[in-house]
């Protein structure tokens, strides 16, 4: 080919033009001259902005041989531009062959991947911000958080989110600080519904935390309880019980649902449905559910217990044990002196906590006293009233004292009405058998219960622990019932004792032929007359009370002291020889869960020669216990899917009357307006803490998932990514 160019045309090609005009060809097929550079590169050609028209050695053939002389020398001379322009073209392409230099759509890919990199950093402390305002409980929003007005007008409340993140930008957050003073207002993502929107992802992102340790225990139990917010709107706290992976067992609050739709059974049924069919549980796995004892919740026809065992037939209803309690004891303290009692105490201590002068009074007639004050008798939690009386015990000798000279004070130094009431409460207090004896008898009863109380209140009490505990409170009750006179006697030497301290006599009360409208007996003594009318009568209703409702022979509790007969504390040090017949019940209520219930007397035989002589079973007296001790793949595993279907029946509402309480915080009157949406982010950043804090929250997801499924202004993410790529 080369021997032909340079016999060519007149003897114009050489060898050695070819050397002086670097990227000459020849073309025999169009039998003229190109330009080799300029015909790979012409496309990508740029020369000043200006139009190119490009012509022979280009795109057509120079074969005009006698003006080629000159037409070579304007091209390969150097003043050609575009040719140049070529040559460099050419050369980087080499280079990049060769490995010499990175390729240009690397060099911007790498680019924008380091804006995106850049970006996401800039969101992932706006995210930060947010997510520590909610586990804070703090508010973000101020009167006006727009750019516009921020600009405007510096000086104004902007709410705690964007003070945080100009706080954050001064402390040495320079990406941030650049975006926020660089970036337009379309693109600056602090705007109030970018901030609902990451609000949102963060608390799905939490709860689908929580659904993933649920499915690694695969049952479950629904917890629920309302309440009415600032907005007077009903709202259902809705919270699960279940075993994690380590075999713990734990109560989890989900989020709130506002009741539109009324909070009749139906409509509280359909609202926990929906949501957690919305929150991808199976409830298929659904094991257990516990509600107050309200009647749309736990009635037997159309309550939501009900309807929910319809659809769900294992999912066993249980009557909340603390609600259970304070029934009891509400109901045992009905004896007329023992309300006049907590009535009078309760007028005490609001008369001096409702006046801040009254308070400082009587603070003055203490001695070095640690408590300084009365504490409310709460309405609810009964228990804390025991709290509540030994206070008002502790203080009893001040508070006369004290009553007494606010009584006889002078006009000058009190009003007419603080010194009747005064005189009122102070008379009152004097009565001995109306307040001393009925106080220190019903402080007593509360007593008995305050331990239950306390460990009810727990999120990881189970129904072992629970039946543990009742019986030891009834053998208790019925223990000083059969001692009643020492009983009695002992706590009646107290209150004569304290009365005596405020010059308060013994004495009998007053009696008359016919009484109506209390206890009168016939005794010979003020302590016989107290022991039958108070004492007595406390015991026996709290006894009839605990048997009553906490009877374990219900149809909802049938299986209770099956579960607790597998337990080792009760197997250690004794015979006992357990069959397939001794657990029937639960084996055949729950033979579906079961990997192989043909196999359960061979474990059971195995399980009671493991227990009977091991040291270890000692401390195994509750269901959680014994499951961390059960082998569940080889030796027990259908007694240890009883286990675990045993912790993961829930024992009281409890969790969600705490995460209840998160409304005072979270919607209070000034953010009465907030939807729900933003409540329930809100609400699982603050109740979460141990997931939403930095070292467990993982603000890449969060990103992601803001990123993922809306367009944006900044680029966050790769567009050709696929959602689990990323």
């Amino acid at each position: 080919m080369r021997k032909r160019i340079i016999l060519g045309n007149q003897g114009l090609f050489k060898y050695n033009g070819f050397k002086k005009f670097n990227g000459l060809v020849y073309s025999e097929k169009d039998r003229g001259a190109y330009c080799k550079y300029c015909v790979l590169f012409q496309h990508a050609l740029i020369c000043d902005s200006r139009i190119i028209t490009f012509g022979a050695l280009v795109v057509v053939p120079l074969n005009n041989w006698k003006k080629a002389t000159q037409k070579l020398l304007e091209h390969f001379g150097g003043s050609c531009r575009y040719h140049n322009k070529a040559l460099e073209l050419a050369e980087n392409f080499k280079k990049t062959l060769t490995g010499q230099k990175v390729p240009i759509h690397h060099i911007i890919e790498n680019s924008r991947t380091s804006q995106i990199k850049e970006n996401r950093i800039k969101l992932m402390s706006i995210i930060d911000t947010i997510v520590t305002c909610g586990r804070q409980g703090i508010a973000l929003r101020g009167h006006r958080d727009d750019l516009k007005h921020e600009i405007n007008n510096p000086n104004a409340n902007h709410g705690n989110f964007l003070e945080l993140l100009k706080y954050r930008a001064r402390g040495g957050d320079t990406t941030l600080e650049t975006h926020l003073n660089t970036s337009s207002g379309n693109a600056r993502y602090t705007s109030k519904t970018i901030q609902n929107e990451l609000i949102n992802i963060g608390g799905n992102s939490v709860r689908n935390s929580i659904l993933r340790d649920v499915k690694n225990g695969v049952f479950f139990s629904v917890i629920a309880d309302e309440a009415t917010d600032s907005s007077n709107s009903e709202q259902l706290a809705i919270s699960i019980r279940y075993v994690d992976k380590n075999c713990t067992t734990q109560e989890s609050f989900l989020g709130f649902s506002e009741c539109l739709l009324g909070v009749t059974g139906e409509a509280l049924a359909d609202s926990i449905i929906s949501n957690l069919q919305t929150w991808n549980f199976e409830l298929d796995d659904l094991r257990g559910q516990a509600y107050d004892g309200a009647g749309a919740m736990s009635g037997s026809n159309k309550g939501a217990a009900a309807r929910l065992m319809e659809k769900y037939l294992k999912a066993l209803y249980t009557h909340c044990a603390s609600h259970r309690l304070n029934l009891c004891i509400a109901r045992c303290c009905n004896i007329r002196e023992v309300q006049n009692s907590m009535d009078i105490a309760g007028k005490i201590s609001r008369f001096f906590s409702n006046s801040q002068k009254r308070q400082l009074f009587f603070e003055s007639f203490l001695e070095d006293e640690r408590k300084t004050k009365l504490k409310e008798l709460c309405r609810t939690r009964w228990f804390e009233r025991y709290d509540a009386f030994e206070v008002f015990i502790h203080l009893y000798k001040p508070l006369v004292t004290c009553l007494e000279t606010l009584s006889e004070a002078s006009v000058s130094e009190w009003n007419r009405e603080t010194r009747q009431e005064a005189n009122v409460l102070f008379n009152a207090l004097l009565r001995f058998h109306a307040l001393v004896v009925a106080l220190m008898l019903t402080r007593e009863v509360f007593l008995m219960t305050k331990s239950l109380s306390l460990k009810l209140q727990g999120s990881y009490v189970d129904i072992a622990c629970v039946h543990k505990e009742v019986e030891l409170v009834k053998q208790q009750v019925e223990k000083n019932r059969d001692q009643i006179e020492a009983y009695h006697q002992r706590i009646y030497d107290d209150a004569v004792t304290l009365a005596r301290d405020v010059g308060t006599e013994e004495k009998m009360p007053r009696s008359v032929a016919r009484q109506q409208h209390r206890a009168n007996p016939e005794a010979k003594d003020p302590c016989e007359v107290f022991r039958r009318t108070i004492t007595a009568p406390l015991l026996d209703h709290l006894s009839s009370q605990l048997q009553d409702r906490f009877n374990n022979s219900s149809q909802n509790s049938l299986h209770l002291f099956q579960f607790v007969a597998l337990l080792p504390s009760e197997l250690y040090g004794t015979a006992k020889d357990l069959t397939k017949n001794d657990i029937k019940d639960i084996c055949s209520f729950y033979d579906k869960d079961l990997p192989s219930s043909f196999a359960v007397d061979t474990e059971l035989q195995a399980w009671c020669m493991k227990w009977n002589n091991d040291k270890e079973g000692k401390e195994c007296d509750t269901i959680p216990k014994t499951l961390k001790k059960t082998d569940k793949v080889s030796v027990f595993p259908n007694l240890y899917t009883l286990l675990h279907i045993g912790a993961t029946l829930p024992v009281t509402s409890c969790t969600c009357e705490r995460s209840i309480s998160t409304l005072r915080v979270l919607k209070p009157s000034l953010r009465s307006t907030m939807t729900n949406n933003l409540l329930n982010g809100l609400a699982m950043l603050f109740v979460h803490r141990e997931r939403s804090n930095t070292s467990s929250f993982n603000l890449e997801n969060v990103v992601h998932e803001f990123a993922f499924f809306h367009p944006r202004r900044m680029e966050l993410i790769d567009l050709g990514a696929t959602k689990d790529d990323e």
